[in-house]
């Protein structure tokens, strides 16, 4: 029998049905109709990112998110994390190096988009760029594709990159 589902429920307790009653330590104290005591949520932390639609050859890069950790598996947009104090333009280009190992040419921002996580609200800065030469050399992603832009949309991604997308005019906005 679950007890705290079906007799220890919050503000209306049936203590009087409950087969450990007398071992209660809540219901010896008279204070059994306030619990659970519930922690309080922290406030989500806020975190600033830049990620780009990345061209080359009529084609967009697509990196995948390791099958671990947030959005694990997700198709993303490159970018990464911006650092403190740094600019999106800086950090993209940080970011784009250290990530998939390519510089971006002819760079321009589209815009911002906003996403709260449960315990994260990130400011993804938006950005279109061409992609300099070099090979793709990934790092912190299991794996890459160069798409037909119109197909990121198809591939499996989060929500903040469906709003960064929509924002570069691939696809609609994630529904609330």
């Amino acid at each position: 029998m679950e007890l705290g589902a079906t007799l220890c429920v919050p503000r209306s307790p049936r203590c009087d049905a409950c087969p450990v009653a007398r071992f209660c330590d809540a219901r010896a104290a008279g204070d059994a109709e306030a619990l659970p005591v519930k922690a309080k949520r922290r406030a989500p932390l806020p975190m600033r990112g830049a990620a780009a639609l990345l061209l080359r050859g009529g084609k967009a890069l697509a990196v995948r998110r390791p099958p671990r950790g947030l959005l694990g598996g997700l198709w993303d947009l490159p970018g990464g994390e911006l650092a403190e104090g740094e600019s999106g333009e800086a950090g993209l280009a940080r970011a784009l190096a250290e990530g998939v190992g390519l510089r971006a040419g002819r760079l321009r921002q589209v815009g911002a988009v906003e996403h709260v996580f449960t315990h994260r609200v990130l400011r993804l800065q938006v950005f279109r760029a061409s992609a300099a030469g070099g090979r793709v050399r990934l790092r912190g992603f299991d794996a890459h594709r160069w798409v037909d832009p119109e197909a990121l949309a198809k591939l499996p991604h989060g929500a903040a990159t469906a709003k960064a997308l929509a924002l570069v005019g691939l696809a609609e906005g994630p529904s609330k």
